[in-house]
């Protein structure tokens, strides 16, 4: 019944039209002509369905097996799981036979390369199709780029093609912001090549940077999507939010993730275990209205909508000060494209609140040393000493890593397809 409910969905649902159309609309308009009498392989996350009729890509291709004439081989799952049922920092079992489709399951989350490789042997194409949250240190596209470094050490006679679906940046095309990634000291699942913590590249523009810069050898193409330009946050493109993890519900929540994520590496909660993560932050030792206060008088231009921070009490519900009372704030303002400034002067206003405000990896796993999770996600331990200086400034620190920006905006030109 599933299977007769799935096909009859895909084949005859439209429930109004976006502004875009992502890579798989676009795939699937064509019948996936590229991929008939193909073996294929899928990365992909919960968020990889089509706009119309929320089907996912796995189940389009499975039920629709006969009139696509295309053969599932494996499902590659990154962090979180393939149907998106774990919390950060795990995944799916190492394989697992998928109950909806029977289809094989194989957890790629912290993989290496090799092992990649083994379970490719035999595919013809390695498709991607997932939603990205624009951040360099969120995981999914470095997932992407350890599968692109298993398929090029596939021998060049049996190694599969690549399709990758492409997807909106959520925070837009345009912003780019932050240090550059340290390769020498600090490549991790957060990040494995030299890009800044916002970059303003869909999934399809990274893919084709990653292959042409690190794995020429691969046979990659992008699918773009049609009517998405580079000023859209991801509420101007009608598109539905399918939450990429448990803790982005909304995309409104985007741009409080990519100021507040560098908070999961210290002794504050970022708002995990309540329903506005990363948009409440605190700890049970801070005082609320004199934080909200010292955030809206540094971290805001002024105190309109998009700038405004109110003093918050919440109790987590689990992971960090699990049943405890936190006093914080809520960041309650609109999304933003520009999220770096407002990182540095969190952390700089927590810096000041208290002693109690310490680096700590250790919710995660990491450390010691306390200060080795910050150093990742930033990319450079230098971002971690400017915050710790008490001599600089907000204005500072974002000036010290605008050159960073701006080498980068050469380097990612060639790769634009916007």
């Amino acid at each position: 019944m599933l299977a007769l409910f799935s096909f009859s969905l895909l084949v005859g649902a439209t429930s109004g039209v976006p502004v875009v159309s992502v890579g798989l609309d676009v795939a699937h308009q064509d019948d996936f002509s590229e991929l008939r009498g193909k073996n294929v392989a899928i990365l992909t996350t919960p968020s990889g369905v089509l706009s119309d009729s929320l089907i996912h890509l796995v189940d389009v291709l499975h039920f629709g097996k006969d009139r696509y004439n295309v053969s599932i081989s494996g499902v590659l799952a990154a962090e979180h799981g393939f149907r998106g049922d774990h919390q950060a920092e795990s995944g799916d079992p190492d394989s697992y036979v998928d109950p909806v489709t029977g289809i094989t399951v194989h957890s790629v989350y912290r993989k290496n390369a090799s092992s990649i490789a083994l379970i490719l042997n035999g595919v013809d194409v390695v498709i991607s199709d997932f939603q990205d949250a624009g951040v360099r240190l969120y995981t999914f596209i470095w997932t992407m780029y350890t599968v692109l470094e298993g398929v090029s050490l596939i021998d060049s006679g049996r190694r599969p093609s690549v399709v990758v679906l492409d997807r909106p940046n959520p925070l837009g095309g345009e912003v780019i912001e932050g240090p550059l990634l340290n390769t020498s000291c600090c490549s991790s699942r957060y990040g494995r090549a030299s890009i800044p913590h916002i970059h303003g590249m869909t999934v399809g523009e990274l893919g084709k940077m990653f292959s042409s810069l690190h794995f020429p050898g691969i046979d990659l193409k992008v699918v773009p999507m049609k009517g998405w330009s580079r000023g859209m946050l991801f509420g101007d493109t009608s598109l539905p939010w399918i939450l990429p993890s448990p803790n982005l519900p909304t995309s409104s929540m985007i741009s409080d993730y990519a100021s507040n994520v560098f908070l999961e590496a210290t002794t504050v909660s970022e708002g995990r275990g309540t329903t506005l993560p990363f948009s409440l932050f605190g700890a049970p030792w801070l005082n609320a209205e004199s934080f909200a206060s010292s955030l809206n008088s540094l971290c805001g231009e002024d105190t309109s909508k998009q700038n405004a921070y109110r003093a918050a009490y919440f109790t987590p519900t689990w992971f960090k000060y699990n049943k405890t009372v936190c006093k914080g704030a809520q960041h309650a303002g609109s999304p933003v494209k520009k999220t770096f400034r407002r990182a540095v002067c969190t952390l700089k206003v927590l810096r000041n609140a208290s002693s109690h405000f310490e680096w700590d990896g250790s919710w995660f796993g990491w450390g010691p040393p306390s200060f080795r999770l910050v150093d990742l996600y930033a990319g450079t331990p230098e971002f971690r000493r400017l915050i710790d200086s008490p001599a600089t400034t907000v204005d500072a620190i974002v000036q010290k890593f605008q050159s960073d920006a701006e080498t980068f905006a050469s380097t990612r030109a060639p790769y634009l397809l916007y």
